[in-house]
């Protein structure tokens, strides 16, 4: 009989959690088989924690979500002609095309990741170390600029900005594309320091709570005594804490320095503990005459034939050559990869980057 098998579906996650842990113990007392206590505990219990965890954090989470009662917002996206390119090709050749979300090893931003913790509040950092292990050492991310409203005048202020350009628009010669993104996908940036120090010790106080109320959840297995499933309970209780860390780690990638808050960024970030390595693509390029490893990952909501429909905009730089050139390839590409829906437009910002 599988132990979810009687639990009540309308219960929430921690209570579930709580009637599986307590079925797992019942069957193992009675056959006191370690085999099949792995399976209940690995095939079970473990994904049962990890909705607990979502469900139990979702409170110090929320603060960070873009609109949840929004199904999909205009977001921009600064990149350079060659992947927009890149993009259209893909498709041209039959393979899957995505805007992908790629290492914060390259961030321009020195505090990447860290700003949360280490840079504003280093003594919540070594608590959150405690608890947690060490942070991801680097996320995936896809970054937007949200305008301010949905109307047309503070999206074309987004989509063709001279800041932005400079500093995100490969000087100018680049492209922004203006999509629809699910709202769910994206998180808010939050800026500066006082941010990052309250929602630094509210990460704290949530992860050490959530941590009482798994292992509440579980004592049942925990209370197993010493004997031939302690490697299994060894494994539960590392499991716990890459599950916390699993759910907390975006929040880390979404904290920067007051100097940045012109941008209003809203971002798609995954971070090792949610995505597999195996998941990763490593870019190694030979012929740049120096080591300077990419890498990066391909979330299902960034596909291109989920980005450019019928709305969407590809506006081309003001400091790109020959930009009406530039536009027909961009038409003649739409044709060729099926990808009608884009709008291809000429930025109107007057900008010399030489």
């Amino acid at each position: 009989m599988g132990v979810t098998n009687t639990v009540d579906t309308k219960l929430d996650n921690v209570a579930i959690l709580r009637t599986m842990a307590n079925e797992v113990r019942i069957l193992f007392d009675r056959d006191q088989n370690v085999d099949t206590l792995e399976g209940r505990v690995q095939g079970g219990l473990i994904p049962q924690m990890g909705k607990a965890i979502m469900d139990a954090l979702a409170q110090v989470k929320s603060s960070y979500l873009v609109d949840p009662k929004i199904g999909e917002v205009t977001a921009v996206h600064y990149t350079r002609m060659d992947v927009v390119i890149g993009m259209f090709q893909a498709r041209i050749e039959g393979k899957s095309s995505y805007l992908r979300m790629y290492d914060t090893f390259h961030s321009n931003d020195p505090d990447e990741g860290r700003y949360l913790t280490s840079r504003s509040a280093p003594s919540t950092s070594m608590e959150l170390t405690r608890e947690l292990g060490d942070a991801p050492s680097c996320a995936y991310v896809t970054a937007f600029v949200r305008p301010k409203t949905e109307k047309e005048t503070d999206v074309r202020d987004v989509m063709d900005n001279l800041v932005f350009w400079r500093t995100y628009g490969d000087d100018g010669t680049g492209c922004s594309l203006t999509v629809k993104v699910p709202a769910d996908g994206l998180l808010k940036v939050s800026y500066g320091r006082k941010a990052a120090e309250d929602a630094g010790r509210d990460v704290l106080t949530a992860v050490r709570e959530v941590r009482i109320l798994m292992e509440w959840s579980l004592r049942p297995i925990l209370d197993i005594p010493d004997g031939s499933a302690q490697t299994i309970l060894t494994d539960l209780r590392k499991s716990l804490v890459s599950e916390l860390r699993k759910s907390i780690s975006p929040i880390f990638y979404s904290h920067k320095s007051e100097a940045y808050r012109y941008e209003q960024e809203v971002r798609a970030i995954a971070t090792i503990p949610i995505i597999e390595r195996d998941q990763i693509v490593f870019e190694y390029p030979n012929d740049s005459g120096k080591i300077d490893v990419r890498h990066y990952y391909e979330r299902d909501d960034l596909r291109v034939t989920n980005l450019l429909t019928t709305g969407s905009v590809i506006t081309i730089g003001p400091c790109v050559q020959n930009r009406e050139n530039v536009a027909y390839y961009l038409e003649h590409l739409k044709r060729k990869s099926n990808l009608l829906g884009p709008q291809v437009v000429q930025s109107q910002v007057s900008y010399r980057n030489s």
